[in-house]
């Protein structure tokens, strides 16, 4: 167990660590759940099995999808099976699977795990009229989570060399699996070379080449992908960092939402939160359907695990506020100017010199807080005058409304006041830290309303000790609080609000 928990490779003669693999023939593990006029294909990761989708499938198809799980190719079999494909052999199979749910279906959506949501892109990047939207599940680019020994950016380097085919780089503590119970399972079978049950142990160096060319080609084609997405991935993710998901956030050329996971690990179809996973996915995916189609689905009725409202959360970030539910939003803004009709309206006005932002936490079935974003993106077409320069506006992240000029932070009713300053602490991290992975380094926290004076001041004093310049905003580079005239800083957040309504002139 030391050989396959605390080294990079197995090494030289991979073949003496899983020779019974030789005598493995490929099993179909495949399955199929019939359902409504809504289709969801299921796409499973690298030298994994179509198992670990089927939690997802089984709660899809429960509430009315018809669900298709499909295994990709040299799967469930040999190592040598495996090694004999190639990334085209792959999405070949994934084509087919599509292909096959074509017929009879009116909404065609599709899942993918690990290195099967690059595959679930590829195949919206090919079918941008037929693919209604895509949930990507753990999506990675590089292997650099937590776990992986320090020498994990040098494998991108050795699967170049001859070597490559004499080297298996192997999975590693804790597996990708947070819950110890599900863990020993799925370990047990693999080191019983159970293919079918949980996937590889490990991956041939030559696999792990062809992803790393899979990838190459997903990147080019992502900003052609217009299909809604929804992101989820886990924040402690042990395989693929965070960083991975902001990568797609940042990239696509569509509607994106973006779920952060607090309690599971790489594998979040089989982890503690799977049934989050399948809530949101539904949700999600009921709202990209036609009206006719979406009245047939019925919600995931599985029980949240907790319903203290501290307990288990989600963060969500989405670019549209078409992702969140309109009466969820305005539970928590109840009365005041940030409706969820006021956002919609300003994102169809298509102001093209900032992109919006919406961050909310989620106690997996309602929101509990949120609050409204903006980063610059570099164009001044739109704005009433040149007053900034155009680097420095792609730099610039503002949290707040780019209307109202504050920054007015929503919560639901049932939350606590004593509960209030946790959630306005994480909303304003994943702030800084969403921004700052886009490339803002100006992030500029606008003036507080009054009815939230106290808690911002609780907040900022104990958690953030920032250098509070004026009344109006709080002004951060990067990781570094740098203390600038206060007339700048009014300034400059004057002339936002005057961009975004167009209605003021600079001289």
């Amino acid at each position: 167990m030391k050989l396959w928990g605390h080294r990079v490779w197995s090494g030289p003669g991979h073949k003496h660590l899983n020779a019974h693999q030789d005598t493995i023939e490929a099993t179909d593990v495949s399955f199929f759940f019939p359902g409504g006029k809504a289709a969801v294909l299921l796409i499973h990761g690298l030298t994994g099995t179509p198992n670990e989708m089927r939690s997802v499938g089984k709660g899809l198809a429960l509430s009315g999808f018809t669900v298709y799980g499909m295994q990709l190719a040299g799967h469930c079999g040999s190592e040598e099976a495996l090694i004999a494909t190639r990334w085209q052999d792959w999405y070949a199979s994934v084509e087919a699977a599509y292909q096959r749910l074509v017929p009879g279906h009116e909404a065609l959506l599709v899942v993918g795990l690990c290195a099967g949501a690059l595959l679930a892109l590829q195949l919206a990047a090919n079918h941008p009229d037929t693919i209604h939207g895509m949930a990507l599940y753990a999506t990675t680019f590089r292997y650099d989570g937590w776990a992986l020994p320090r020498l994990h950016f040098l494998v991108p380097y050795v699967v170049q060399t001859p070597l490559t085919d004499f080297y298996r780089f192997v999975e590693v503590f804790p597996f990708g699996i947070k819950n110890e119970r599900i863990r020993q399972r799925i370990v047990a079978s693999m080191l019983a070379g159970n293919s079918t049950e949980a996937g590889n142990l490990g991956m041939t160096g030559r696999s792990l080449r062809e992803f790393l060319h899979l990838v190459k080609v997903v990147k080019k084609r992502m900003a052609g992908v217009v299909a809604p997405a929804l992101i989820l991935h886990a924040r402690e993710d042990d395989v693929a960092s965070l960083g991975n998901a902001r990568y797609v956030f940042r990239h696509l050329g569509g509607p994106v939402k973006m779920v952060l996971l607090d309690d599971s690990y790489h594998l979040i179809t089989v982890d503690q939160q799977r049934h989050d996973v399948i809530r949101h996915t539904v949700d999600f995916f009921k709202g990209l359907t036609p009206p006719e189609i979406a009245g047939q689905l019925k919600p995931y009725q599985r029980a949240a695990r907790s319903s203290n409202a501290m307990d288990a959360h989600q963060l969500v970030v989405t670019n549209s506020v078409t992702n969140i539910l309109p009466e969820q939003w305005d539970r928590c803004f109840s009365g005041r100017e940030e409706s969820w009709a006021h956002f919609l309206a300003l994102e169809r006005a298509n102001p093209s010199w900032i992109s919006m932002r919406y961050l909310a936490i989620s106690d997996g079935n309602r929101l509990l807080a949120a609050v409204p974003a903006f980063y610059g993106v570099g164009s001044q077409r739109g704005m009433p005058v040149r007053v900034v320069p155009r680097w420095f506006l792609r730099g610039v992240a503002c949290l707040g409304s780019p209307e109202t000029g504050q920054c007015r932070v929503g919560f639901a009713p049932e939350v606590a006041r004593e509960h209030r300053p946790a959630l306005l602490d994480l909303l304003i991290h994943e702030f800084i830290s969403d921004a700052v992975a886009q490339g803002h380094r100006c992030l500029i926290i606008q003036k507080k309303s009054e009815d939230d004076s106290q808690l911002w001041d609780a907040v900022v004093t104990h958690r953030l000790r920032v250098t509070r310049l004026t009344d109006a905003c709080w002004v951060l580079f990067s990781t570094f609080f740098v203390p600038l005239p206060s007339s700048f800083a009014t300034w400059l957040t004057g002339t936002l609000h005057a961009c975004a309504d167009g209605s003021k002139s600079y001289e």
